[in-house]
């Protein structure tokens, strides 16, 4: 029904009387995923997707929660269908009702639907791993799974094992599949098994997002000189980290060559100035005449590799910026490494807390900060069956 209506309870009013977070899957160990299906697929790994219907709906409530709803929002189909009367509405108009399942706006829905999602599959051998979150493998098959709230990414190896997930899902859930695999997290997908090689994209993500910022490649922008331009008002500033925003997961997600303009604009986006607005224009005019990014993951060994920099004072108020590129490579034994290049699973870029005394301690502090990105990293590619080596 094109014109159906759900309701959603005004979830900002209600107190949850437990954790809220349900675990679900980044960008990164997404990408990880998609890495280990390409090198696997020699061995005849393949990728799908599959998306669970009305996920947040069919969850049993343990705690009740309570909501009102004003008459003249109920339809006369309703009244009529439960037989509501005067009687059922108090003197402002408002009717009473208990929630006793999950429900949109709730924000224990997303925590009751994963916890009953886990209790299923547990029978049929389906668990998350212990520390990557939004990964989950099978006790015996070869099957790994990524979760973002109800969409599935799925590496298999044969229709057998596919159907096993496919079925423990069906008894409990309506589901939709698309074994193409060939969008997932608002990726498209583009799967070369016999050469060897995916490419990942995001089409029309910057046409459309110009298009919400009404942006138009060359049009006049007032520059400023100096960091002494004048502050921009409270619509202007919104407007600054709503760009800063919309980019960041497109340059997470695939075009990490934005990430330096993104962190500069982001360093002021609290008090942007003319001067941040003008650094904006700029990263939209490049976006306007760059609009399509691509990354090519190549089948490898899945061995990690990070090649960490840092540069010395080149932010406001003596601040310094590093950075690091991860991708996954075949074993180097040469000094120094010499890895077979491949498309970045992740690209670090952050301001250094602090004033570094030197370049040497500002590539130091940047060391660390690449290696604390590391570890998790090593850790999700060991339960995915890479082990990395020391």
């Amino acid at each position: 029904d094109p014109c159906r209506i759900r309701m959603t309870v005004g979830g900002d009013r209600l107190d949850a009387y437990q954790d809220v977070r349900s675990p679900a899957v980044g960008i990164v160990d997404t990408k990880l995923h998609l890495n280990s299906v390409i090198s696997d697929a020699k061995r005849g790994a393949r990728y799908c997707t599959s998306d669970l219907k009305d996920f947040f709906l069919s969850s049993n409530m343990t705690t009740y929660q309570y909501m009102r709803i004003h008459r003249r929002y109920i339809p006369q189909e309703v009244i009529d269908e439960y037989g509501l009367t005067d009687e059922h509405f108090d003197a402002h108009g408002y009717a009473y009702l208990e929630i006793r399942k999950g429900m949109y706006g709730l924000k224990e829905a997303s925590v009751l639907a994963y916890d009953q999602l886990r209790a299923h599959l547990a029978p049929y051998g389906y668990a998350p791993v212990r520390f990557t979150p939004g990964l989950w493998k099978h006790n015996k098959l070869r099957t790994t799974f990524t979760l973002a709230v109800d969409d599935f990414g799925i590496k298999y190896y044969n229709q057998t094992d596919l159907d096993h997930l496919f079925h423990a899902l069906e008894t409990k859930y309506v589901l939709t599949k698309d074994l193409t695999g060939s969008s997932y997290l608002g990726l498209t997908l583009a799967w070369n098994y016999d050469d060897g090689y995916v490419d990942i994209s995001m089409p029309q993500y910057v046409t459309k997002a110009l298009a919400k910022f009404r942006h138009h490649y060359g049009q006049k922008v007032q520059l400023a000189t100096t960091d002494e331009s004048p502050l921009l008002d409270a619509k202007a500033t919104k407007e600054i980290q709503a760009i800063a925003g919309t980019f960041l997961y497109y340059a997470r997600a695939v075009d990490s060559t934005i990430l330096v303009a993104l962190n500069e604009i982001s360093n002021q986006q609290a008090k942007p100035t003319m001067l941040t607005r003008a650094a904006c224009d700029m990263l939209l005019d490049y976006l306007s005449t760059n609009p399509d990014a691509t990354v090519r993951f190549y089948a490898s060994d899945m061995i990690l590799h990070v090649i960490a920099d840092a540069a010395y004072l080149v932010l406001p108020n003596a601040r310094s910026r590093c950075a690091g590129l991860y991708f996954l490579s075949n074993v180097s034994t040469t000094t120094p490494p010499t890895p077979i290049p491949n498309g970045a699973v992740h690209v670090l870029c952050k301001t250094l807390r602090g004033v570094p005394s030197s370049a040497a301690e500002a590539e130091t502090g940047g060391l660390f900060l690449n290696a604390q990105e590391a570890v998790p990293i090593k850790t999700a590619l060991e339960e995915m069956g890479h082990p990395q080596p020391t």
